[in-house]
């Protein structure tokens, strides 16, 4: 995202195929979803999201994840993605993400992810989709 007045690139994120195992989703929302036990589930993957420091304390780490969601989501539509994951690099990153909806992996705590069901239903009370 550039900063129209600027220049300045204020933020970025990096958005990739990905894939989870069945039997790293928690059980209780693999249910809830209807998720099959076993194999292999295509998810998507934020691999960054960053800021420009001049940009701090403005909302645009949220909005910016907002707009990685509905990437995801729209992706989702066409390649089935149950999820989206994120690896976040220290306990800011990771408050940062929990505070967006994400959970632990019970298998890998460090990695977090969000069904895209609550995706859908962030998306939807923005008016988004």
């Amino acid at each position: 995202m550039v900063d129209k007045n600027t220049g300045i690139v204020a933020g970025y994120y990096t958005l990739a195929n990905h894939s989870i195992e069945a039997g790293d989703v928690p059980t209780e929302i693999a249910k809830k979803l209807k998720l099959p036990k076993n194999g292999s589930l295509p998810a998507a993957i934020i691999g960054r999201l960053a800021r420009d420091i001049t940009y701090r304390g403005n909302g645009l780490g949220p909005l910016l994840a907002v707009d990685a969601f509905l990437k995801a989501y729209n992706a989702s539509l066409k390649m089935g993605c149950v999820a989206v994951v994120v690896d976040p690099d220290g306990e800011k990153a990771m408050r940062f993400w929990i505070d967006l909806g994400f959970v632990p992996f019970p298998t890998r705590p460090e990695r977090l992810f969000i069904p895209m069901a609550t995706i859908k239903d962030v998306l939807a009370t923005r008016d988004l989709i």
